[in-house]
């Protein structure tokens, strides 16, 4: 039962099991899941066709032990992979937030882009994206503290251990949407509103 995905009222199948996220990784089949706990963190991420578990935890809120256990299975299963999908930032590091374009951070007027009202239909609630006083932007949900969005590519940012991803689309100055990829729940869509 725990590899059984859930299944929506509308046929949509869920990539979260009972206690297992079903996934694919680089074209290979991986069963994942991870938890936290009064300040420790821990993330398995199992290859069962290639009979490979990774296994990381941490003890620092800070620290996602999911993206680490990623890359180890990364190094070790590398031969058996798919190539990785094309990245839009060097894999020198996170880019950095309010510098011109072209040192390969974000601009300000791209990050004024991304601010703003996004509401999940599914949750009934509204995520706001604000601009921060150093010039980058913050992900405010509605029943917790505002936390910084740090960007990792041109749209792509985390805030935390959930991943924020803003819908760029070339007929629209401002974004669209954005979606959220959360721990144990897995990829939410919420609509900019205007």
């Amino acid at each position: 039962m725990i590899h059984t995905r859930g299944v929506l009222n509308n046929g949509d199948t869920l990539a979260y099991a009972f206690g297992n996220t079903i996934a694919t990784r680089r074209g290979l089949r991986v069963v994942e899941h991870g938890g936290a706990m009064m300040g420790y963190k821990a993330y398995i991420l199992r290859f069962p066709d290639q009979h490979f578990s990774v296994l990381a935890t941490c003890n620092l809120g800070a620290i996602d032990p999911g993206p680490l256990a990623h890359a180890v299975a990364d190094v070790f299963l590398a031969d058996r992979m798919t190539a990785e999908a094309p990245r839009a930032v060097a894999q020198t590091g996170p880019r950095q937030a309010g510098a011109s374009s072209t040192s390969g951070a974000i601009t300000s007027a791209e990050l004024a882009a991304f601010a703003g009202d996004y509401f999940s239909e599914d949750l009934g609630v509204t995520y706001r994206v604000l601009r921060s006083g150093d010039g980058g932007l913050l992900l405010q949900s509605p029943a917790a503290p505002a936390i910084a969005l740090v960007p990792t590519t041109a749209n792509t940012f985390r805030a935390g251990s959930t991943t924020v991803q803003f819908e760029v689309t070339a007929n629209s100055r401002n974004a669209p949407a954005m979606i959220l990829t959360v721990s144990r729940i897995g990829e939410m869509r919420l609509v900019r509103r205007p």
